[in-house]
């Protein structure tokens, strides 16, 4: 029978993380529903992991929350934004307007904040998610990281989350649906080089035929 049990530190990580991995998909997806989700799916990855394969599992949960986020702004990079309370669904904190400005910036600088306010370091978010990311994180200031801290959820939010979590277990083998999700992403991340590399080869290969025949 197939091992679906959940890894055995997960309460104490997600008591510790959730909030921040929150912090941080809202702030790259800017919609409340979506950041509910793209958390959701960090914290079920990590819970889905053996034990043997966790060395440091606040990294692995962090960089499954950058993936997923990079993920989710590939395929949503023409969404919308939802910045203001005006609209159907109300932010899950106080909203200011001084936040607008940093939810408006780059993604770099989203990611960056998120990061910076979970308390990785440069070096880290350079691992986590690239130069850039780490660049930003050294270029930002105390007041923008004081105003980004405020974007926690509350706590029937965090407790929604953690049921959810243990039912998805309780459901569905989720090894199993994660080594899915795992392979169909690398494939969407390197789809793009494989759609160059075909039509390089149509270059290619007209490029032959008319010097063959001129």
């Amino acid at each position: 029978m197939p091992d679906n049990s959940i890894y055995r530190g997960f309460d104490s990580v997600y008591a510790a993380e959730s909030a921040s991995v929150y912090r941080l998909c809202f702030l790259i997806a800017r919609d409340p529903d979506e950041a509910h989700k793209l958390t959701f799916d960090s914290f079920l990855r990590l819970g889905g992991m053996k034990e043997d394969d966790l060395r440091d599992p606040r990294m692995v949960l962090y960089r499954n929350a950058v993936i997923l986020c990079e993920d989710w702004m590939a395929r949503k990079i023409r969404k919308k934004p939802y910045i203001s309370e005006n609209g159907k669904k109300p932010f899950p904190f106080p909203y200011e307007d001084n936040m607008k400005p940093f939810l408006l910036s780059s993604y770099a600088r989203r990611m960056a904040l998120g990061l910076c306010c979970a308390g990785m370091s440069p070096e880290e978010g350079r691992k986590l998610a690239g130069y850039m990311v780490s660049r930003k994180m050294r270029k930002l200031k105390d007041e923008e990281m004081q105003l980004a801290k405020k974007m926690i959820p509350p706590e029937d939010e965090i407790s929604l989350l953690t049921d959810q979590i243990y039912e998805r277990f309780a459901q569905r083998n989720v090894r199993v649906e994660n080594a899915i999700h795992g392979v169909k992403s690398a494939f969407d991340r390197v789809a793009p080089y494989l759609a160059f590399l075909v039509l390089l080869f149509f270059a290619f290969c007209f490029w032959f035929v008319r010097t063959k025949m001129s």
